[in-house]
């Protein structure tokens, strides 16, 4: 490698690993690492996704649009921790990439594979952003994720922009992962601290239907939900005894639900945990 692509390589790490230090905003921690990446490819959007732990879908860690705004759905990003926001990793025709291929598209518009696979079409259209290169984000021997760029123009991308974009995916994948693992952390300590909540709520009252409301909201940050209730097993009988409901009710719920009644209720009241 010559000297001069060295030293935007390192730039390109530097840049991205002192984004990093700073407060994490998923729509502009890629700014600097952006711009110190157009040397080597150019590009006018620029996005980290990540592969989740199911294996099967993805979230956005970062993304940087270089003239406009990123107009997408808040819960996408790898640092909202919501449901219904991560995508199938064969969407957007990203399956290879994720797979360890590095993908190029020369012109978006066209291309059969994306149709209406994009979730944010509207965004690439606003942005006139036409072809695209995709390329495997690897930590620990794994492929955790993708790093993709798009660009404007037509055609942009050869392969001599493939191999350098891989040069750079390959010594911030290190960072993204360890990046993603600390808010993963922090997650977790506050749905700890959460947890420590549920105690003098439930000492409220000797009737839990009593403080169900302040419950779920208790238990909302530990785990997301629609709808919660609470039954008691019946004392005379196989029944169970309703306590409460909070959130969205569906119709047809019984007061007293027999263990008949629901697929699940008789594997609960044999002790089993049901997902």
């Amino acid at each position: 490698m010559a000297p001069d692509g060295l030293s935007d390589l390192l730039a390109c790490v530097a840049a991205f690993g002192s984004s990093l230090g700073q407060s994490f905003d998923p729509t502009g921690v890629l700014a600097e690492f952006s711009a110190r990446t157009q040397p080597v490819v150019p590009h006018d959007y620029m996005l980290i996704a990540v592969r989740e732990d199911d294996g099967h879908t993805y979230s956005v860690f970062a993304e940087y649009a270089v003239r406009g705004s990123v107009g997408c759905d808040n819960k996408r990003y790898t640092t909202a921790f919501e449901r219904g926001g991560r995508a199938a990793m064969d969407s957007f025709a990203l399956a290879p990439v994720f797979g360890g291929e590095a993908e190029r598209v020369a012109d978006m518009a066209s291309d059969d594979r994306l149709g209406e696979a994009s979730a944010c079409r509207a965004t690439l259209d606003e942005l006139g952003l036409r072809s695209r290169l995709a390329v495997p984000l690897c930590a620990g021997g794994h492929v955790r994720g993708a790093l993709i760029v798009m660009s404007a123009t037509v055609g942009l991308y050869t392969e001599a922009h493939a191999l350098a974009c891989r040069q750079v995916s390959d010594l911030i994948g290190p960072f993204v992962h360890t990046a993603v693992a600390l808010h993963r952390e922090r997650r977790r300590r506050e749905r700890l601290a959460a947890a420590t909540a549920l105690a003098p709520i439930l000492g409220a009252s000797l009737k839990v239907g009593d403080v169900l409301e302040r419950l779920g909201e208790a238990i909302r940050p530990l785990i997301d939900f629609d709808t919660m209730g609470l039954a008691l097993r019946a004392a005379d009988g196989p029944g169970f005894e309703r306590s409460g409901i909070i959130g969205v009710r569906r119709p047809g719920y019984a007061t007293t639900p027999a263990v008949e009644d629901y697929s699940t209720l008789e594997r609960v009241s044999r002790g089993e945990i049901i997902l």
